[in-house]
């Protein structure tokens, strides 16, 4: 009987002290508060870097009436508003392919198109992260009823500019970067843009063994320096 007793006694010792020592770690290190601080802080680092390396983009879709246009296929455009000089143009078919394009150099609200066929849509693009190179062709005189803004979007995307730009501050400038985004100086941060297994920016410092890492990746809509709109992975880890 008395040993029968004492197992039991060593059995309700053991839990005992099982639960005081699961009660020590997280009362003394507080677990779930550390995934909560990095998680509050990954998501307010992800809006900072994201905001940082967006940029604005203007885009007007123009109806075309081919059978008002000369047969050289040239369109002149006059836009609802003038377009900062900083930003640069690139015109589209339906199928986004470039084509050539130019602004007027004296009223800014006019924008020339080389439609090189029968198109009767066209999208123009304003931004201030890409590339232009200005079509070389005569400027068309503007038609009544050659043309007709269907609607403006003024929206913000990423831009590969920018994203590469922060990344080189980064390489160059970690401690000051993550002062300007005012992350405390015990938390460390990267961030990404994959476009392809081959294609990316990254710029993530080396993260230790034992680190506990926050990460959020989403979807996103890119602008490239060619103009091109396309989609990649964003993300931001925080340890």
């Amino acid at each position: 009987m008395n040993k029968r007793g004492l197992s039991h006694i060593e059995i309700i010792l053991g839990f005992v002290l099982f639960a005081s020592a699961v009660f020590f770690i997280f009362y003394f290190f507080d677990v779930g508060k550390v995934n909560k601080d990095n998680e509050s802080i990954g998501i307010y680092v992800f809006n900072q870097i994201k905001k940082n390396i967006s940029t604005e983009v203007i885009s007007y879709s123009v109806k075309i009436n081919p059978s008002a246009l000369s047969s050289d296929k040239k369109v002149a455009i006059e836009l609802n508003e003038e377009i900062p000089n900083d930003f640069k143009l690139r015109a589209e078919n339906y199928t986004g392919e470039k084509l050539p394009a130019k602004r007027d150099s004296i009223d800014r609200k006019k924008v020339y198109v080389d439609l090189k066929e029968n198109l009767d849509y066209v999208r123009i693009l304003f931004c201030r992260d890409m590339d232009y190179q200005e079509g070389n062709f005569q400027n068309p005189t503007l038609i009544p009823g050659a043309y007709e803004i269907i609607s403006q979007e003024d929206y913000s995307v990423i831009s590969q500019k920018k994203a590469e730009e922060l990344k080189r501050l980064y390489d160059a400038q970690y401690l000051s970067l993550k002062k300007s985004f005012a992350i405390p100086n015990k938390i460390n941060f990267g961030f990404e843009l994959i476009f392809s297994d081959t294609e990316f920016i990254k710029a993530e410092n080396a993260i230790p063994l034992r680190a506990e890492v926050y990460s959020k990746i989403t979807r996103s809509e890119v602008i490239k320096l060619n103009g091109e709109r396309v989609f990649a992975d964003y993300g931001v880890k925080v340890w």
